[in-house]
């Protein structure tokens, strides 16, 4: 564009930065709030009471809710085995991740029948793997503290597992999608 004799780029560039901002993040997907659609929507907003016991752990990004693996299926879920793993092999497989993934230490132990509220579930893109991250966050009563505390649960990469809270007639291993039902 010429404006008195001189050429200037302002007014194009102008009107170029919010469509090359619509560009770049158009394929980039943010948190999602997922609180209100299923299956999550069935754990917000009520009080829930631990089916199996739980912890708390400190970590530098906070405090987060950790189940105890009460068996190596709990364990082998994460792993995603295929069905013809030979059980030398799955046994092999399972003492590795245990090793290589030890429990942190815990700030409080939460037995069956604690007391908790989800407040909300986030879907998040993970840009580098592909897959979504789904975490819980809510509060806790924990035994001998007079407050709730707050906590984040990562209930789930891609598909979603078995928590602490759900009874053990849900699969230990769900597609960690929404399906679309909003609760109003």
């Amino acid at each position: 564009m010429k404006m008195d004799g001189v050429y200037s780029l302002h007014m194009p560039v102008r009107f170029l930065i919010p469509a090359l901002v619509a560009l770049v993040t158009s394929s980039c997907e943010l948190p999602w709030n997922v609180t209100d659609y299923e299956p999550y929507s069935a754990y917000t907003h009520r009080t829930l009471t631990l089916k199996r016991p739980a912890f708390l752990y400190k970590t530098d990004l906070g405090i987060y809710l950790g189940v105890h693996q009460d068996s190596d299926n709990d364990l082998e879920r994460g792993v995603h085995f295929a069905n013809n793993v030979t059980p030398e092999r799955r046994a092999a497989v399972l003492a590795y991740e245990k090793a290589r993934h030890p429990k942190p230490p815990h700030i409080a132990e939460l037995p069956v029948g604690t007391r908790l509220w989800i407040h909300k579930v986030m879907r998040l893109k993970d840009i580098e793997g592909g897959g979504f991250n789904v975490d819980a966050f809510g509060e806790v009563e924990v035994p001998g503290q007079a407050q709730p505390v707050r906590f984040d649960y990562h209930w789930g990469y891609d598909h979603i597992g078995r928590a602490p809270w759900e009874d053990d007639s849900v699969p230990l291993l769900r597609p960690a999608g929404y399906y679309g039902k909003r609760r109003e």
